[in-house]
């Protein structure tokens, strides 16, 4: 299973963007190898990390959940360069308060918090599509939730 973060930050919380590099590397690594079933093999969380700007809010905005059985990614030339198959996405963001936790706090506590909208960015998983029956949620969530707090004490 592949699971990676795209990450959508602004200038003043530019310097910890490499927290959640650190992250998103645990993750990769911790499930290269774990599969719990032939509906999902891709997860993509979509990490925004920016201070909402007045009249510019609807950027910044959580997207909803989505999953789709087959993608494709192709280059502006419209050269194709990757068919993904089985790929579900949402995205998490802090809400004014631990954003501004995040920026001014240490590394450690600054990890805590990337780990705590992981852990609350689960529950989109009870937004899955009818069609996907099998995955075992219940095993990743529980998978996830232990990383992620490995991660938070370390």
């Amino acid at each position: 299973m592949d699971v990676g973060i795209g990450i959508y930050s602004d200038i003043e919380a530019e310097s910890k963007v490499r927290l959640i590099v650190k992250a998103e590397s645990c993750l990769k690594n911790y499930f290269k190898d774990r599969d719990y079933g032939p509906d999902i093999k891709n997860i993509t969380i979509g990490f925004i990390c920016e201070r909402d700007q007045p009249g510019f809010e609807k950027f910044s905005e959580k997207r909803k959940p989505q999953y789709s059985s087959r993608r494709k990614v192709e280059t502006i030339m419209g050269e194709p360069v990757e068919d993904i198959h089985n790929h579900f996405s949402y995205s998490v963001k802090f809400d004014e308060a631990s954003y501004e936790l995040f920026v001014q706090s240490s590394d450690i506590q600054s990890l805590s918090l990337i780990a705590a909208e992981l852990i609350e960015g689960l529950s989109n998983f009870d937004k899955l599509p009818k069609k996907v029956k099998n995955f075992d949620v219940a095993k990743f969530k529980a998978d996830m939730v232990e990383l992620l707090n490995g991660l938070a004490s370390s």
